[in-house]
């Protein structure tokens, strides 16, 4: 039980001590995923018993990515007695889930991204609303040339600066890839 403790003094940034006898709203501050500036309310809560994520905020102003859970909790006589929250940090596994989905859509020389992430926008982008379309492509001129005489890290520096003047060139909300 002391590792539990351990790891609920970590996250919250309270030790048990500190925590005895206050809210649960005071020692657990929770985020929404999806309004991070967001604190969620505990009243609003219901034991429900799903398994839902939000960012815990620690004492100490660390976030974690926490998965939790609320279930109720009965009396002998099946009457509710309390409400138990368990929550466990899945914020390596997040970041882990980011970098493999930034992987998927970004080329890992340029960082811009890739062809599969652009054919996918393209098709979210085809609509009359968004019409019209400008579609700018380039070539970058001796690139084999480049590779096959002065090799292909030579060739990976031109593309690197290809599109870092992409990058400066362009509006953020425009798609390079």
């Amino acid at each position: 039980a002391s590792d539990v403790y351990k790891r609920q003094e970590q996250l919250t940034g309270w030790n048990s001590l500190e925590s005895e006898g206050r809210g649960l709203s005071e020692v657990c501050k929770l985020y929404s995923m999806e309004d991070k500036g967001k604190e969620m309310d505990m009243v609003e809560f219901k034991a429900d018993g799903e398994l839902k994520e939000a960012i815990l905020k620690s004492l100490d102003g660390n976030d974690y990515i926490v998965e939790y859970r609320l279930n109720e909790i009965f009396d002998s006589e099946g009457q509710a007695e309390g409400t138990i929250m368990v929550f466990r940090d899945i914020s390596a596994k997040k970041e882990k889930q980011e970098k493999v989905l930034y992987l998927s859509y970004h080329d890992q020389l340029t960082g811009l991204y890739n062809r599969r992430f652009f054919e996918e926008e393209l098709k979210r982008l085809d609509q009359p609303r968004n019409l019209p379309i400008s579609l700018i492509m380039i070539d970058a001129n001796g690139l084999k040339l480049t590779n096959d005489a002065f090799g292909h890290s030579a060739g990976d520096t031109l593309l690197k600066r290809i599109s870092e003047v992409m990058k400066r060139s362009c509006r953020q909300d425009d798609i390079i890839a």
